[in-house]
């Protein structure tokens, strides 16, 4: 990478926050390969936050706010389905005995296939070895960017991995999406209301009058500016680049491990090693399997120039943006 990355001691929770279509789904799967970690995909969208905690929250928080944060985290890391708990693939972990590892995926594979002929069963329970070989839990939103106080206020001292990747790829990822029947709602009404939009005078009247690409990129800028301002100075803080990741895998995730105390293990570089094989690439639209440079760039031929010029212009004053332009 070629930011250095000052290591760390280790943590117990760590939070991975983005935008969709940044390449969290990856990312979050590299942490799951990590033999001494519980991952957690997106709970947040099964269990929505509740309507106080509200998005692009500024100013001191009172006792309810951290009380009310502090519980919805903890239910957070308690809440378990199909979604949140059992994403393929599943790893082997040192915080179960042998036998319930095998145990514990082999019941993961067998719910998965009945719950497609309708059947609605439940992941399996965790077993640990002992209370001490309890995991660090990973949590993958995004639906928290624009939450992200309340992630600091339920937990001080976990680590906040806030994953950027280009504008121009998260709005291309999200346009290709559109053909594919997804939603490419930009949210006006609440990105209006976010500190940048404010600042700026952006109104919904004139967001909504700017093209698709150009509502999508404000809204990226938006919401990610947000969280860096949020967060920005916390040494448990940490913008990583998806664009960097995509360029050297191995090296960038060897060095996220050493920053949050992790460690690098042959699981993980097994994983990453699959996951960016060409030979197992894939084009579904949401899988963790294909090729990351061809994928981090696939914008520079989805999208036109005058497309590309107009998200630029966007995001690139401002220090969300920039980060992320100086590594593309």
């Amino acid at each position: 990478m070629s930011v250095e990355i000052q290591q760390k001691g280790k943590v117990r929770n760590v939070f991975i926050l983005s935008m969709p279509r940044s390449g969290s789904t990856w990312l979050g799967k590299i942490f799951d390969s990590h033999p001494n970690v519980r991952y957690h995909h997106e709970p947040d969208t099964d269990m929505r936050p509740p309507q106080s905690l509200q998005q692009f929250f500024v100013g001191e928080p009172s006792l309810e706010d951290i009380q009310i944060s502090m519980e919805y985290a903890t239910k957070l890391l308690a809440f378990r389905s199909e979604r949140a708990s059992m994403s393929l693939p599943q790893f082997g972990k040192r915080y179960r005995s042998t036998s319930s590892d095998y145990l514990y995926r082999l019941a993961i594979i067998l719910a998965k296939g009945l719950n497609r002929f309708g059947a609605s069963l439940s992941p399996p329970p965790e077993m640990l070895k002992t209370a001490s070989d309890a995991p660090v839990e990973v949590v993958k939103s995004v639906s928290l960017v624009s939450r992200a106080p309340y992630v600091r206020m339920a937990f001080p001292e976990a680590d906040v991995i806030h994953l950027l990747r280009h504008p121009c790829g998260y709005v291309s990822s999200r346009l290709r999406g559109e053909k594919l029947g997804f939603s490419t709602d930009s949210f006006v009404d609440t990105m209006v209301k976010s500190p940048y939009c404010l600042k700026k005078n952006i109104t919904a009247e004139y967001m909504k009058g700017l093209r698709i690409e150009e509502q999508m990129a404000l809204g990226w800028l938006a919401s990610n500016q947000f969280a860096m301002d949020s967060l920005n100075g916390d040494p448990r803080y940490l913008p990583f680049s998806y664009d960097e990741l995509c360029q050297q895998p191995s090296l960038s995730v060897a060095n996220l491990m050493a920053w949050n105390g992790l460690g690098f293990y042959p699981e993980i570089q097994r994983f990453v090693e699959q996951s960016t094989s060409p030979v197992r690439s894939s084009s579904r639209y949401f899988s963790v399997q294909r090729d990351p440079k061809v994928a981090c760039a696939a914008w520079k031929s989805e999208l036109d120039a005058s497309q590309i010029a107009r998200i630029t212009r966007i995001v690139e004053e401002s220090q969300v943006g920039q980060f992320v332009l100086e590594k593309s």
